[in-house]
């Protein structure tokens, strides 16, 4: 993914940081890079397998499962197979892959 600034539908933007890594944002009513956003994660990709770690959601939002299938259609047609994650779980990390 070559472009500084990506907005997918549903309201997601992504901003390259460096090399292979970016800030994706989940904007408040479907808006665009520079909108208020009610999600952060970063995002780095390696290969055809991609890591998300620091999801931050703001106060009363969610990040949904329509912000999950919108993130993922772009990240496959770019290639991506496989991505990685870590959540808390009762206190202990864990971490998850999906395919």
């Amino acid at each position: 993914m070559d472009e500084k600034i990506i907005n997918l539908p549903g309201g997601i933007s992504l901003e390259k940081l460096k090399g292979e890594s970016y800030l994706v944002r989940g904007h408040v009513d479907n808006g665009k890079y520079g909108d208020p956003w009610k999600w952060v994660q970063t995002l780095s990709i390696n290969g055809t397998a991609v890591e998300i770690k620091g999801l931050c959601v703001s106060c009363g939002a969610k990040f949904t499962m329509q912000d999950h299938i919108n993130l993922a259609e772009h990240l496959r047609s770019k290639g991506i197979e496989r991505g990685l994650y870590e959540r808390i779980k009762n206190g202990k990390i864990c971490r998850y892959e999906l395919k």
